[in-house]
């Protein structure tokens, strides 16, 4: 499954780069002069009249001389000034363009700076090290990115802002911080990993005649638009089937509520929680408007295996969509009984939270229509790895997918889902509005809402996601809490 706007490893870059220019029979300087144009086109659209230019070695520095070429070409630019740390290091293709600009005919626009000391620009453009850029920058480079960073101008960075690994989003040790990222043919791993979002600023695609059918991704961009669910032709409330919610335990009932609740707002018509039947009182005063089945006996406050039976019988009712995991704990009983129900679960699955902890030693196969939610410690846990970076949190995610043939949806600063065929969707925005506490439980509860009448997990995720996002945005980062989506 490969749908949205691809998204390319620095890797994939080159390899896109090169293969369009050998099939159509496209040059390096072509390809250079198209990519300065439309980066032209786009800082002409900004407040400028001054321009301080950074310009590296190679082809991202390549791509600078010709912006400054067409720069000096527009009447409302009256000064561009150029630094070049490394002139003596240029390569072929940046020679050639350099020596364009230092033959121009309006050089009087033009000036070669020595040091940033005096310079005052409206716009700085950043075309030191574009996308191939995987190792330390060196330190009078990032002497000039401390200095830069802390000046009052529009920051443009073509194609990948200077110290931003493209692939990773490592920072290498630090980067050029941009209001705007001009990007060719489309947009890097990086951009959606770690911080990077900080560094990039807005993300601008500048389409120069790349051929994407010549290089495969399994990366993608989602929109931020969904086809939403069918109308339902039920006639009765229970003709869909139930969401049938196996959570709580004590001191954790608010999981399980705010689930529930999720569930109800997101238009599901039957919702039932399945829980240890010690709570009764909790979830009596709580959720009034959820059918409740006490598991187990009144003494009961978590999950054991004696509860199986119990289970399995209600669950052979009906058309059902089980939430496994909010608030159900970690007690030694529960992972028994949570390795022992899952065979049983036959229809669409969403495990979360706790359950996922419990099946860090699970070893049996996982319902077919299922879906894993991890945040980062829980996706360590359950894969038994040591993540270091963002960048091994997604290929850990994918890799899990794949091997247990289940979706994941992998949370972080942009949340990845990623399907068993092996393709990573990211969502468009930031999830940085969802890092408290009980964010994940509503999400699982909504989506859940939302997957009972919609057979389409990439559909359900993003319209689950959009819909939340869009409640939160009334509300500030500190003041949001789960009780507002709700």
């Amino acid at each position: 499954m490969k749908t949205g706007i691809p998204i390319y490893t620095a890797e994939q870059s080159r390899e896109l780069d090169a293969k369009t220019m050998q099939k159509y029979q496209l040059s390096d300087d072509v390809l250079m002069e198209l990519a300065g144009a439309k980066a032209t086109d786009f800082i002409g659209t900004l407040p400028v009249n001054h321009v301080l230019l950074l310009i590296g070695p190679g082809n991202n520095g390549g791509d600078g001389w010709v912006i400054a070429r067409h720069l000096a070409l527009q009447s409302n630019i009256e000064k561009i000034w150029i630094y070049e740390p490394f002139p003596e290091k240029r390569g072929k293709l940046n020679r050639l363009n350099a020596q364009r600009v230092e033959s121009f005919v309006l050089t009087d626009k033009i000036v070669f700076l020595q040091n940033l000391d005096t310079i005052k620009a409206d716009v700085i453009i950043d075309a030191l090290f574009g996308t191939g850029l995987n190792k330390p920058i060196p330190e009078d480079i990032v002497s000039i990115i401390k200095r830069v960073n802390t000046l009052n101008a529009i920051k443009v960075s073509i194609d990948c802002p200077t110290g931003l690994d493209s692939t990773t989003g490592d920072l290498l040790p630090i980067a050029y911080k941009a209001d705007y990222t001009l990007t060719f043919g489309g947009k890097k791993l990086g951009f959606f990993l770690n911080e990077a979002q900080l560094m990039t600023g807005k993300i601008i695609v500048l389409p120069i005649g790349f051929d994407h059918q010549l290089v495969s991704t399994n990366y993608s961009e989602l929109p931020e638009t969904f086809l939403g669910a069918k109308p339902s032709n039920r006639k009765h409330k229970y003709d869909d089937g139930y969401i049938t919610l196996i959570a709580g335990s004590e001191g954790l009932s608010g999981a399980a509520f705010l689930a529930a609740k999720a569930a109800l707002v997101a238009g599901a018509p039957a919702v039932e929680l399945l829980y240890p039947k010690g709570l009764y009182p909790v979830f009596d005063i709580l959720l009034p408007d959820v059918l409740k089945i006490g598991i187990g006996n009144d003494s009961d406050r978590h999950f054991k295996s004696n509860h199986l039976a119990e289970i399995q019988q209600l669950l052979e009712k009906g058309n059902r969509t089980v939430v496994l995991g909010p608030g159900l704990g970690r007690q030694n009983a529960t992972s028994e009984f949570v390795h022992q129900l899952i065979p049983s679960l036959r229809g669409k699955t969403l495990i979360d939270a706790d359950a996922l902890t419990l099946l860090s030693d699970y070893s049996q196969s996982l319902p077919k229509n299922c879906i894993l939610t991890p945040h980062w410690g829980e996706l360590a846990t359950l894969s038994a790895k040591k993540i270091n970076s963002d960048y091994e949190r997604i290929q850990t995610a994918s890799n899990m997918a794949v091997s247990k043939q289940v979706w994941v949806f992998s949370k972080g600063t942009f949340g990845a889902l990623c399907s068993p065929d092996g393709s990573v969707s990211f969502l468009p925005f930031s999830n940085e509005l969802f890092r408290k506490t009980g964010f994940g439980d509503v999400f699982s509860g909504y989506f859940a809402g939302i997957w009972q009448n919609n057979d389409s997990i990439l559909d359900t995720f993003l319209e689950t996601s959009i819909t939340l996002r869009n409640k939160a945005k009334p509300f500030s980062p500190t003041d949001l809490t789960p009780n507002h989506l709700l």
